[in-house]
């Protein structure tokens, strides 16, 4: 609930929101994600920056707050790729940290000023602490520009 606080100010600085929904790739475990982007552009690059709050359960169940900067590529079609920080809630066998790093990357296609894309992301420790087995989970994103 707290996250949602913080969250909730943010949502009007944002150019988009979106929603992701997504399964482990190894368990059962189901992956919910809210989250806001804002361009930010680096050196006329179509870099962006987005926060994202969610969670995933069945076998383990976690929340999570995430920033992550990240790059488009493409116009109609498109290609994305972003990195950035995750603190989660607690840890679990795979993750042995509260501090994870995460990926994601998407493709997908814009549909007005709506887009809807397939994601791969991934959470993990980059090996700072043992276990480190990450958690990876491939789905699909919903995101409406505003």
């Amino acid at each position: 609930m707290r996250f949602l606080l913080i969250f909730i100010p943010l949502f009007l600085f944002a150019d988009s929101f979106f929603l992701d929904i997504a399964k482990d790739t190894d368990s059962n475990n189901k992956y919910f994600a809210l989250g806001i982007s804002k361009n930010t552009p680096i050196y006329s690059l179509p870099t962006y920056t987005s926060i994202d709050v969610g969670g995933w359960g069945s076998n383990e169940s976690l929340s999570f707050v995430s920033i992550n900067e990240g790059i488009k590529y493409g116009d109609r079609l498109f290609l994305k790729a972003q990195i950035g920080l995750s603190l989660i809630s607690n840890t679990t066998k795979n993750l042995s940290t509260t501090l994870e790093f995460s990926e994601k990357v998407s493709i997908g296609t814009y549909i007005g000023k709506n887009s809807l894309s397939l994601f791969f992301r991934h959470f993990s420790n980059a090996n700072i602490k043992k276990p480190n087995g990450g958690e990876s989970f491939i789905g699909l994103s919903f995101l409406t520009n505003f």
